[in-house]
């Protein structure tokens, strides 16, 4: 009878540490998948060409009627390069709409010929999430470009990659600013320093 006993209760306990151990590894499986599918749901930065409109010119650059201005220059829409992340923001924000900082361009001084100073930028606009973003560029003689409007994404930061010359720029110093709108309010910060291009 005690051998039965001891023999139930060994079988007791062999069943109870399979529980155990079972429930353990079903556990750490479960925060394992909890962390994949974290990671898998979050979206990757891809840089993938954005294009708006089929107005291309022969440099490369995509022109478009500037609404702002009445005089009859153009603003020339760049060639970019956009964070697929910066346009996920689909609804307007109930927060204040926040100046646009950030770096407007990655190179203050670069070069038509890519030497020594490279022809290619990046710019960053800083600014609420989900506000809408534009980074202008006004010329020595009046001449206005412009990057693409793009939507801030939730860490309200959206970004361009682009190149000079594509973007059919010319020698001399261009005015830098940063345009943010939200909600039917706009902000504007312009570069202390003036985008200076060189041969």
């Amino acid at each position: 009878m005690k051998k039965r006993l001891y023999k139930n209760k060994y079988i007791y306990i062999t069943v109870g540490v399979i529980i155990v151990a079972l429930v353990i590894v079903g556990a750490i499986l479960k925060v394992h998948n909890d962390n994949q599918a974290k990671i898998s749901s979050k979206t990757i930065p891809v840089m993938s060409q954005k294009t708006s409109n089929n107005n291309s010119s022969p440099n490369g650059s995509t022109a478009k009627a500037n609404n702002n201005s009445s005089k009859s220059t153009t603003t020339n829409q760049l060639n970019s390069y956009t964070n697929s992340t910066s346009n996920s923001t689909s609804t307007k924000s109930n927060m204040p709409l926040v100046s646009p900082s950030g770096t407007f361009v990655s190179n203050h001084y670069p070069d038509l010929s890519g030497k020594p100073y490279p022809a290619t930028e990046e710019s960053t606009c800083n600014t609420t999430p989900g506000a809408s973003c534009y980074i202008k560029f006004i010329g020595p003689n009046g001449q206005v470009k412009s990057l693409p409007l793009q939507n801030t994404g939730n860490n309200g930061s959206t970004l361009w990659e682009w190149n000079i010359n594509s973007a059919g720029f010319t020698v001399g110093k261009w005015q830098i600013t940063a345009v943010a709108s939200l909600n039917g309010s706009t902000k504007t910060t312009t570069d202390p320093i003036k985008l200076d291009i060189q041969e």
